[in-house]
Formats: C-alpha cells, structure tokens, sequence
C-alpha cells in the first residue's frame, strides 16, 4: 500500500531543484484540461520530497484528477496537507514561501490554507492544507479513491470536464460550470467512503494467510485470515486484528508489527486496492 508522504519521505521520486520546471503546465486561467501523464503522480513524490526537508508536521497526499490514472486534468499537481492544528500551516508558511510557494491565507475557504507555486510564469503546483480528519480533506480524499475505484465513473467525469471547458468563459469559470456535477459527485463518493470495505490485502508467500485493511466511515482497522480448507475461494476470520485507527497507514503499520510475515517478499504483496488515502 502507498499512502501519502508523512513529511515528504514515502515513496520519493528524488527532490526537485529549486528551478525545476513543469514544461507542461498551464496558465491558471486556462480552462481546457489534458490527457492523462503518467509522469504526475513522480512530479508529486518529488515535490513531496522537496517539501519534507523543510517543513515538519505535515502529511501530503496526490489529491485532484491528477492523482487518478488515466483521467485527463489540468497539469497542475494538487496536493492535501494535513496537520494537527491549521496554527501549523501559519508557522511553516515562511518556509514554503522560501520553496517559491505563495501563501494565499483561507482564499474563501474556512479551515484552509493554500498555497501555490508558479515557475517560469506557470503554475505548478497547488497545495490546500487542512487540519487532519477535516471534513473538507477527507471529501478531497474520498472522491479521488472513489474515481480510482470506478472507471466508468471517472470516464464520466473525463466527460464532464470536456463539457464544461467548452462552456467556460471569463463570465463562467470553469470550476463553476462543473460545480453542480462535482456536488453529485462528492455525495456519492462520500457515502462509498463511509461503507465498510477492504482496501488493501497482503498475502504471506504461501498464499495461506493474508491481511486486510478496512475502512468504514473514515475509520481504519486491520484483520487476520487464513485459507478456508473447505472453501478454496474463502478466507475465514482468524480472531485477530486491531481497529480505531484514524489513518491507513497507521493500520498496516500495526498489522505489519502484528503479522511480520506479511513483509515477505514475493507473492507478499499489495494484492488489491489502490492507495488507501
């Protein structure tokens, strides 16, 4: 499972140079979004990376229609902050500002703080930090696992934002023209999120025994199974696991303390889902 990077460090793609630039990004004001580009969700490790060696507290996850595979977008890297308490957001603000970041304060919204990075008169980066477990961060972080999980759905939304970078103009922005979609969507995404469901299963290298992790209504937990000798296609309850967790990766890490041979390499694996958050 690849959860966000706590402090810029999971999964880096290697820092960025401070005059790194993103040949594919846009103006902000341009409304027509584009294909999908293998290379964000590495542009977004990388400036999570950068990030991370300046800024502590601070958990960042790939969030927007960036962070879904195959779903065309503006080229601008979205990213969620979370913190403890939005005072961290104003304490660490100096220091994005000296990574080429603009401190935009709530910009219209209550409990936010956004930030955003241009180089070379493109914006690439946009970063909205809310304090953990918000409302508003799990909305970002629920409708981008429900469009990774459905791709009928996210060929819809594809759909929706051809439709909608048609109809902008300076009178109709393009995020307004979308609006009334994405509520619908939001809704819907929010009550898959909030249903009990395993999102990720690591296996042991015999195929006998696994690991779940589950989620319902924000809420994480962990299982243990073994093979159902009488059920070549079942698993059945060990007894053991641990729920209560607020976070996915804090979940594994515990079921991986628990369970040791679920790090084995081989067929010890993520064997389904995508990243939980």
């Amino acid at each position: 499972m690849s959860p966000g990077c706590k402090n810029g460090r999971a999964e880096a793609a290697g820092a960025a140079r401070p005059g790194a630039t993103c040949p594919d990004a846009l103006n902000p004001m341009q409304a027509e979004p584009v294909s999908y580009d293998p290379k964000w969700p590495s542009r977004f490790r990388a400036e999570a990376a950068r990030i991370g060696l300046h800024v502590t507290g601070l958990t960042l996850w790939h969030i927007g229609s960036t962070a879904v595979p195959g779903l065309m977008a503006k080229p601008i890297i979205d990213m969620l902050g979370e913190v403890a308490d939005l005072a961290q957001a104003d304490a660490f603000a100096p220091a994005l500002t000296a990574l080429g970041y603009e401190a935009k304060g709530a910009h219209g919204l209550t409990g936010r703080r956004y930030f955003r990075r241009d180089i070379d008169g493109t914006r690439c980066f946009h970063l909205h930090v809310y304090e953990a477990g918000s409302a508003a961060a799990l909305r970002h972080l629920a409708v981008r696992d429900y469009l990774r999980a459905h791709p009928r759905e996210a060929l819809a939304y594809a759909a929706e934002k051809r439709r909608a970078a048609g109809a902008a103009d300076p009178g109709i922005p393009y995020a307004s023209a979308k609006a009334a979609y994405m509520a619908g969507l939001e809704a819907t995404a929010l009550d898959w999120a909030a249903r009990p469901r395993v999102i990720a299963s690591l296996e042991d290298e015999t195929g006998s025994k696994c690991v779940d992790i589950r989620t319902e209504g924000g809420q994480y937990s962990w299982v243990e199974c073994r093979r159902d000798p009488e059920d070549s296609f079942g698993w059945r309850f060990t007894g053991a696991g641990a729920s209560g967790f607020t976070d996915a990766n804090a979940a594994q890490e515990a079921a991986l303390r628990a369970c040791p041979w679920a790090t084995e390499p081989g067929p010890a694996r993520l064997k389904s889902g995508a990243d939980p958050r």
